[in-house]
């Protein structure tokens, strides 16, 4: 098991997504929302293509989902009480806005994870 990757890979982007998640919340939700897919994403092959990780009893695919969304969303909290915000580098939400980059790259991911998460779901036995 790759201890130092899983060991540094999860608080590595829970700092990145802190310092650089926009200002305001309406914002934030569709960043995080991205950088969880994405995450899910690996889970999920990791999952199905190596023995890094096996689901217990009761805990599945949404579990998973769910504790990203509370883990990130704490941090995000956390993070906003001790990172003073001159230290924080917040993406500009003019780069998130319809027809920019960010918006292209969000929806890509999105549409995306969300396709293959139903493939993956649906071809489970």
């Amino acid at each position: 098991m790759p201890i130092i990757v899983v060991t540094l890979s999860f608080p590595i982007m829970v700092l990145l997504s802190v310092r650089y998640s926009p200002e305001k919340w309406g914002w934030k939700i569709p960043f995080y929302w991205t950088i969880i897919h994405i995450g899910m994403f690996l889970e999920t092959w990791a999952l199905t293509n190596t023995r890094l990780i096996t689901y217990n009893f009761k805990w599945d695919f949404w579990d998973s989902y769910t504790w990203w969304w509370i883990y990130f969303l704490v941090f995000e909290w956390i993070g906003g009480i001790i990172i003073p915000r001159d230290l924080r580098k917040p993406i500009n939400i003019n780069h998130l806005k319809f027809g920019r980059l960010g918006w292209a790259i969000i929806h890509f991911v999105l549409i995306l994870t969300i396709f293959l998460g139903g493939y993956y779901l649906g071809s489970l036995k």
